[in-house]
């Protein structure tokens, strides 16, 4: 449908802005656990695509904590 189209146009837009060097450099070791980070933090984006780059690392921090 035409309404699928567009909302895979758009989350095609949605990037993240921190990488695996932010998370290293908030001392977390580089693991499997990276990419499940990112996908939480995507799947937040997907409700609220004005999230920024703090936000992100605010959520990255938050995910680690669990």
């Amino acid at each position: 449908s035409e309404k699928a189209i567009k909302f895979l146009q758009n989350l095609s837009k949605i990037k993240l802005y921190i990488t695996g060097n932010d998370l290293q450099q908030m001392g977390i070791k580089p693991s499997k656990k990276y990419q499940e980070c990112f996908d939480y933090i995507l799947e937040s984006k997907l409700k609220n695509p004005n999230i920024g780059k703090n936000e992100e690392l605010s959520l990255a921090k938050a995910f680690f904590n669990k």
